[in-house]
């Protein structure tokens, strides 16, 4: 049987008390149907933990990552402005310099990772393997409570506001094509000439799209980079009838992070050989190349090894 993964989420407050944090109230925080008061204007520190699945419980631990999560006055989960864009105020397009030189957007990413993100003391990685595993510990451990939010009820959704939903997915769809096709000198351009716009009743989807242009512009600045970080992934996925077609789903997947494109290619290949044998009449093996900023936008867990 081929494994999966999951995930689980904690917090860590101020006195240490360590938190879990259900799937569900950590998507609705990120949606804003939850608030956590008890933590209103506070930094506080998170832990993604990744874990392998078999037969759905959990048996092995494959990274912890720490971050922060910052929340308003009200209780609100919020992403700090310095964390938007994926640090594109400057844009560097000439290739990296050798040396101790550092291009400023390189400059500026070190620097968010060192404000949003934290290192687990082996101190902490234990309290967060006796939470997910307590017979573990040797001794009888009680389990960290689940944080409790108070969860704000969602309006139904009238037949008026079905109708602007579809709509407006029709005009955001082509706006993602639009963004897709341009180059980065245009790309940069554009977003230039956004943030000189004149504010307006406007401004709020006009500041949208100039931050999918520097999300696309990013992207496109580290796949013209040969060297940096490059990660190669490979996926099985399991393939079933459905009701329109084929679907897919994603039951394992391992990734190798490299220093360079060429290295991850010599991964890819590497890790296709290791999991030829899950290929089936049912299963696909697929390897793509992603460039760093790709893997920290998809929220993926770290990788299982690193290669030069």
């Amino acid at each position: 049987m081929v494994d999966a993964w999951g995930l689980r989420f904690f917090l860590l407050d101020e006195n240490d008390g360590l938190w879990r944090v259900s799937q569900r109230v950590a998507q609705e925080l990120i949606t804003g149907r939850t608030r956590l008061p008890q933590f209103a204007s506070k930094r506080v520190r998170a832990v993604d933990a990744y874990v392998t699945l078999d037969a759905r419980k959990p048996v092995r631990l494959e990274s912890a990552r720490g971050s922060y999560w910052n929340f308003d006055k009200s209780g609100r989960w919020f992403l700090p402005r310095s964390a938007r864009g994926l640090i594109m105020d400057t844009i560097d397009f000439a290739p990296p310099k050798e040396g101790n030189v550092v291009p400023l957007s390189e400059f500026s990413k070190r620097l968010l990772k060192s404000r949003e993100r934290w290192k687990l003391s082996p101190h902490e990685i234990t309290l967060i393997v006796h939470a997910i595993w307590p017979e573990q510990a040797g001794r009888p451990t009680k389990l960290p409570p689940f944080i409790q939010g108070n969860r704000e009820r969602k309006p139904p959704m009238t037949y008026e506001a079905k109708n602007a939903r579809s709509e407006l997915s029709d005009h955001v769809f082509k706006a993602s094509l639009i963004i897709d096709r341009l180059s980065p000198p245009s790309l940069k351009a554009l977003v230039a000439d956004l943030d000189d716009q004149e504010p307006d009743d406007m401004l709020e989807l006009w500041r949208g799209i100039a931050d999918a242009c520097r999300r696309k512009l990013a992207i496109e600045q580290a796949r013209r980079r040969d060297k940096g970080e490059w990660r190669a992934e490979v996926e099985v996925i399991r393939w079933e009838d459905g009701r329109h077609g084929r679907v897919g789903q994603s039951v394992f997947s391992e990734s190798v992070q490299t220093t360079s494109r060429k290295a991850a290619v010599k991964a890819g290949r590497e890790l296709l050989k290791k999991h030829a044998d899950h290929f089936d009449t049912d299963c696909t093996v697929e390897v793509n190349l992603l460039t760093g900023i790709e893997w920290e936008r998809r929220g993926a867990p770290d990788s299982t090894s690193e290669t030069e």
